[in-house]
Formats: C-alpha cells, structure tokens, sequence
C-alpha cells in the first residue's frame, strides 16, 4: 500500500477522559498518512467514544502497522492504556506521538497524566509548564492549570509541592471556563484543602457534585471526597 494525498481524520482527545467527563474533544486534523491507516484510526476513535475499548485498540494497532508514523494512534493507544492503569505503555505511546508530532499540546497534558501517576512529578510539572507558557488557547490552558493544581496540591516531592499556587491554578482554570466544568471545580476543591481551608472544599465538592457532570464512578469518588473535606481531612496521593 503507498501513502496517498492527504485525507482528514479525526483524533479523540483521549485526555479528556482522564481530566474530565464534561465532554470528549474530537479534533480535525488535514495530514499526510497512508489512507488504510486513516481508514482504522478513524473507525478506532468512533469506537473509543461508543466505549469500545478493545476494539478501539485493535484499530489504532492495525493504523500503526500499515504506517508506523500515524501519531494520532499512539495518542489514542496511550490514553487506553491510561483508563487501564497501564502507566508505563501510556508513556512509551506518549513519547512516541511526541517524537513524531512536537509540541502537540494534548499529547503534553496526557504524558503529564500519566507521568504523574508513575511518580514521576518533576516530569509532569515541566510538561505543564511549557503548556501553559505557550498559551494555546482558553481550553487547553485550563485542561493544563487544572491538573498543575492537582499535582501541587497533593505531591510529596518538595520542588513540585505548592499548595498557594495550586489554588491560584485551579481558581483561573475555572474562570476560563466559567465557573460550569465540575472536573475544574473539583481541582479548586482540593487545593482549597491542601490550603487548610476545608469549608470552601466543601463547597466546591458538592458545585461539583451538583452539577451532574460526572460520570457514575467519578461521582462515587466525589462524594468520598466530600466526606473527607467535611471531616477536615486533606487529600492523599492515593485518594484522586
């Protein structure tokens, strides 16, 4: 098979479903990948929103064996890979999309996720700097000041902790977004907590419970978290 002109495709942001389940992103992007390949990577990203996991997975694989630099894949891979809890192969299919496609934002956001959940917090942090220094656009700084408060809100690591600066990241992440996205509220209610002020966690928890955009699993995770605000208890490493 030989490349072809290029054909749109589409890219679920598989970030999306690690910082929030307000809503799934889809982006359009124009490029130059084989047309098969196009073919599966597509049919994996309509499988991916429908819940197909499996064989959402099957597609992208089958999308980077006809053309090993179609990057939307490893991008998608790596945030299956992340709902699994498969941190270490969500963070070679990182790197991988990185290599082949620099500086695409939501690959940073998603490889600072993941790199988070390794351990791997100085490395996280510098991801979401440079994201947010560029200043791409309203979105994708909130995405990125949102998980910057969780990550300076609860690390245990001394140069990445900073429970001030981790309120002021997560009080413009809501305001860029109006005050209506529960998963950004929900950052806002932790930081308020690593601050010591637990009233205001509190209150955040239940805008954000309130709201009725978490998904059921998120929502369980919400409500103990609430009880852990109410109880005047800080979040753990282990409690997001």
């Amino acid at each position: 098979m030989t490349s072809k002109p290029a054909l749109t495709l589409l890219i679920l942001c598989a970030t999306a479903a690690l910082v929030s389940a307000d809503k799934k992103d889809k982006f359009i992007v124009s490029t130059r990948f084989n047309r098969d390949a196009i073919v599966y990577l597509n049919r994996g990203t309509d499988l991916m929103e429908k819940g197909d996991t499996q064989g959402a997975r099957k597609n992208f694989e089958a999308a980077l064996r006809v053309d090993p630099k179609i990057w939307p894949a490893y991008l998608n891979r790596a945030g299956i890979y992340a709902r699994e809890g498969k941190w270490e192969l969500a963070l070679q299919d990182c790197n991988a999309a990185m290599r082949l496609r620099p500086g695409f934002f939501r690959t940073a956001i998603l490889r600072a996720n993941v790199n988070q959940n390794l351990g791997n917090d100085r490395e996280s942090l510098a991801d979401l700097n440079t994201v947010i220094s560029l200043h791409a656009d309203d979105e994708t700084d909130a995405v990125a000041l949102s998980q910057r408060a969780w990550l300076r809100a609860l690390s245990r690591d001394q140069a990445v902790s900073n429970p001030e600066q981790a309120l002021a990241d997560a009080r413009l992440a809501c305001r860029l977004n109006y005050w209506k996205k529960a998963s950004y509220l929900e950052a806002l209610a932790v930081a308020c907590a690593a601050n010591g002020d637990f009233d205001a966690a509190v209150r955040y928890e239940q805008q954000a419970i309130k709201s009725d955009k978490l998904h059921p699993d998120e929502l369980k995770l919400a409500r103990v978290r609430l009880a852990q605000y109410a109880q005047r208890k800080p979040l753990r490493r282990d409690s997001r």
